[in-house]
């Protein structure tokens, strides 16, 4: 009996046993499921947080109707197809552009002088395409067309020229010409950077002596181009010779004869405009207010040091010997030949100015950028002479000159302020 007992007991120990590692298996398992079920809900709560953002992000970058207004709000989409757009139409610009230009180079010929036996080219360039040759014919008022071998790499620039079939090797570039006015004007010089002569057969007399106007355009590279002494832009008078000087006394002697000179000041960036006078010495002529003045005195005056100096005293120490003084001859008439001058002050550097020089009588007016700058009442009565003109020779400035005008007689204001109408064309050739 004792024996079943304990056996029993056994058993029940056993059955214990495996029903407490049963209920330990369930709650293992349960608590594995819950973990599982944790990390699914995470994963899908995830999933949703990072959804909504993205609908959230797309439902403002696409158009919404705004149940309030009735607005809609500009899309990414929609912003790029503006951009685009936009893109397209300045690609197309340019391109228009570019054909547009490219409209007066002609493949396979020539412009060359009407006359080919006694064709004389504007200018002759040695470059290695055509885009130099181009800008130098844009810069010349004279040139109308250009000529350019592509073989020889050698372009010739032409004024009143004709356009002719040639070998595929030749390009031909003709320039837009604006409609000319009616008013008469000789271009001398269309455009030149270096010395030129001239010649007086060239250069039509006047209708009256006392009435010729000048007009051109000046662009000053570098103002320290032989700094120190008197230099030259143009003259028309006495064969030019080289003076190294600082004293306009020295000019004055060596050209007495300048219908008109233009000079650039020794030490400064003003500019001087010289004109040659008869003068009657039997009538009373009042002194003349000369405004800036510049004398230049040497060491040998000063003692010390070189020194330069503006100056309007008419009398005095600083006076201004060239100018007439009053004189009185009753008994004879008698004419003495003066240089008289005025100076315009604070020319720009790289920067196009253009100047019209008009005279009339005894009136000399003075145009800047086709603005009245300055009237100058001379005491005599200019001389046009028969001299011949030079231009940048030998002591100049560094400088382009452009569309050189003579006009032998009078204009009135309007007619002058013509001069000036291509002066946008021509700034563009610089900037």
């Amino acid at each position: 009996m004792s024996e079943i007992n304990t056996r029993l007991n056994r058993l029940n120990t056993v059955n214990t046993g495996n029903t407490g590692n049963t209920r330990n298996k369930k709650g293992k398992n349960a608590n594995s499921i819950s973990n599982k079920a944790q990390n699914t809900i995470k994963q899908i709560n995830s999933k949703k947080l990072v959804n909504n953002f993205v609908e959230k992000y797309n439902n403002t970058s696409k158009p919404v109707e705004n149940n309030n207004n009735g607005k809609f709000l500009i899309s990414e989409n929609m912003a790029t197809i503006v951009l685009g757009i936009i893109a397209f139409s300045f690609i197309a610009i340019g391109v228009y552009l570019y054909y547009k230009s490219g409209d007066n180079i002609k493949r396979g010929k020539t412009y060359l002088g009407e006359d080919l036996l006694s064709y004389q080219p504007l200018f002759k360039m040695e470059v290695d395409k055509i885009e130099p040759c181009i800008e130098r014919c844009e810069k010349d008022t004279l040139c109308t067309g250009i000529s350019y071998n592509k073989d020889e790499l050698q372009c010739l620039g032409t004024s009143k020229g004709r356009l002719r079939d040639d070998e595929p090797n030749q390009i031909a570039w003709i320039k837009n010409i604006k409609k000319k006015t009616e008013l008469k004007q000789l271009t001398l010089i269309g455009f030149t950077k270096s010395s030129k002569i001239i010649q007086p057969k060239d250069i039509p007399k006047p209708k009256l002596p006392h009435q010729f106007i000048y007009s051109f355009y000046l662009y000053l590279n570098d103002f320290y181009e032989n700094q120190g002494v008197w230099r030259h832009i143009f003259h028309k008078g006495n064969d030019m010779v080289k003076l190294n000087t600082p004293n306009w006394e020295d000019i004055a002697k060596e050209i007495p004869d300048q219908s008109v000179g233009v000079w650039l000041a020794p030490f400064h960036n003003n500019i001087r405009i010289s004109l040659t006078t008869l003068q009657n010495l039997n009538r009373d002529t009042k002194v003349y207010q000369h405004a800036n003045k510049q004398e230049y005195l040497s060491i040998d005056q000063t003692q010390s040091m070189p020194n330069v100096f503006l100056t309007d005293v008419p009398s005095g120490p600083k006076k201004d010997t060239n100018r007439a003084s009053q004189r009185t001859n009753d008994a004879r008439t008698d004419y003495q030949k003066n240089l008289e001058y005025v100076d315009i002050t604070n020319i720009p550097v790289k920067k196009l100015t253009h100047l019209t020089i008009s005279v009339n009588e005894t009136i000399m007016e003075i145009y800047l950028n086709s603005k009245l700058h300055k009237v100058v009442e001379l005491q005599g009565y200019p001389e046009f002479n028969s001299g011949s003109m030079s231009i940048l020779h030998p002591t100049s400035i560094d400088a382009d000159i452009l569309d050189l005008k003579f006009i032998p007689g009078s204009l009135k204001y309007p007619e002058i302020k013509k001069l000036y109408d291509n002066k946008n064309e021509l700034t563009q050739k610089y900037v």
